[in-house]
C-alpha cells in the first residue's frame, strides 16, 4: 500500500465522519423543533458557502431534511432558519423543547466529536 493510498482511505474517513457529525447535528436540531403548523420545521434550510436568506414557505410537522451535505469535509455549510420566531423558540418559549434545539443538538454532540 502506497502513502497515496493511506492518505486517500484517511481522507474518506474524515469525510465520511464529517457528514455524519454534519448531518446527525442538522437532523437533531430539525427532530427537536417544536411543532404547532410546521411552519418552523419545515424553514430549516442547509445550504453550502452561505446561509439561506428568506423564508422557503414551507410548512412540515415531520421535519424532513431535503438538503444534501456535501460528501467531502472542507465546505461552510450552514443550517439556518429565517422565520421571525425561531429565536423565540430557541430560548424556551414551547414547552415543547424549554432548553431550546440548536444549543441542545451542539452541546449532544460536541460531547460526542
Amino acid at each position: 500500500m502506497s502513502f497515496n493510498d493511506v492518505t486517500a482511505r484517511i481522507q474518506q474517513r474524515i469525510d465520511s465522519q464529517v457528514r455524519a457529525v454534519t448531518i446527525g447535528v442538522f437532523s437533531s436540531v430539525i427532530k427537536m423543533t417544536p411543532v404547532d403548523t410546521g411552519r418552523a420545521k419545515g424553514n430549516w434550510q442547509c445550504t453550502i458557502g452561505s446561509p439561506a436568506n428568506g423564508e422557503n414557505e414551507q410548512s412540515d410537522p415531520e421535519g424532513a431534511m431535503r438538503q444534501t451535505v456535501p460528501n467531502d469535509a472542507g465546505h461552510k455549510v450552514y443550517l439556518t432558519n429565517n422565520v421571525p420566531y425561531i429565536q423565540t423558540l430557541e430560548y424556551g418559549h414551547s414547552t415543547q423543547a424549554p432548553s431550546g434545539m440548536v444549543r441542545v443538538s451542539i452541546d449532544r454532540f460536541a460531547e460526542v466529536v
